[in-house]
Parts: structure tokens; C-alpha cells; sequence
């Protein structure tokens, strides 16, 4: 598959959070707030800087079904309307990857299913066995705030994996 473009990763796109004072910290306190009639250790909403709204929710953990999952996406329709079943919402961060990070929350997004899907086959799984065989490879552990990878820059842009240059050459 031949490899596409898509605009330059952003340096300031949050996709993890260690806990909410490292959200209030970086977004400011008064942008981060409990989601009406959510619990707030479950979803958090957030006005960051350009006034755009994000919804952040609790990584999911293995012992829960799709409940959650449908949880999670009627919050996000909250904030930005109804989602076609043609679209995912789903962490941009892997949930498996943000619990062995020991991040409390992470930011939901909008996916195409087939790209959304594609990348958790392709590339999800493998980061989730390297952490499970390696743990985290960062002297002082991971930062409160992790910004998006170029990876999931790809996925949040609608490419599919053999559409970008990493991927084009994996097999």
C-alpha cells in the first residue's frame, strides 16, 4: 500500500494524563470539570486552550464489558453530538498501555472503525507485549502528561497503517 501524507504531528495534543491535578496543572483548574451526572473518576470534560472541548475518561480495565465502552461513547456524544456507527470513540492512548503507565485518565476521539481497528491489530498489541515484557523504559517513569506519538497521529487522522511510511514497509 502506498503511504500518505497527513498534516505535521502537533507538539502540544495531550492523550494521557498520570491524574487530574496533572490535568489541572496543564490545562488550569478551572478547565477541567466533572461531566454532568458523570462521575468524575470516571469522565472529565476539558475546555483546553483553543476553547475546543475534550472528554477524558478512566483507562478501562480487562474485568469490564462493552458497558463501559457505551458509557464513555454516549459521554463524548454529550459533548459533541450523536457519532455515526461508522466511527469508534475510543482512547487515543491504548487503555492497556495507559494502566501499565499508570495513567488515570485518557482522552477519547472520534475514529473511523476500520483504522481504529487496524491499528489496535497491527501495532496496539505489540506495544502492549513490549510493555508487559519490558515495563516502562523511561528513567523517572512516564510524564503526567503524555502527548501523542506519531502513531497515533496517523490513526486520529484516518490513515491505515500500510498507508504510512512505517507501516508501508512493515508486513
Amino acid at each position: 500500500m502506498k503511504s500518505r501524507s497527513c498534516p505535521p504531528r502537533p507538539n502540544d495534543y495531550p492523550v494521557a494524563a498520570r491524574d487530574r491535578a496533572s490535568l489541572e496543572v496543564y490545562f488550569g483548574a478551572a478547565n477541567v470539570m466533572p461531566l454532568a451526572s458523570e462521575n468524575p473518576d470516571d469522565v472529565l470534560l476539558i475546555v483546553d486552550k483553543k476553547k475546543e472541548r475534550q472528554v477524558w475518561v478512566r483507562p478501562s480495565n480487562a474485568r469490564e464489558d462493552r458497558t463501559q465502552f457505551e458509557r464513555y461513547r454516549q459521554a463524548y456524544e454529550a459533548v459533541h453530538g450523536p457519532v455515526s456507527n461508522d466511527y469508534d470513540v475510543d482512547h487515543v492512548q491504548s487503555q492497556k498501555r495507559a494502566g501499565q503507565n499508570e495513567y488515570r485518565y485518557v482522552r477519547l476521539c472520534r475514529l473511523k472503525r476500520e483504522v481504529n481497528q487496524a491499528w489496535g491489530r497491527r501495532w496496539e498489541g505489540r506495544l502492549v507485549r513490549a510493555g508487559n515484557q519490558l515495563g516502562w523504559t523511561e528513567p523517572d517513569g512516564p510524564p503526567p502528561i503524555r502527548q501523542i506519538d506519531q502513531f497515533q497521529w496517523w490513526k486520529v487522522q484516518g490513515l491505515m497503517p500500510g498507508e504510512t511510511p512505517y507501516g508501508a514497509k512493515a508486513t
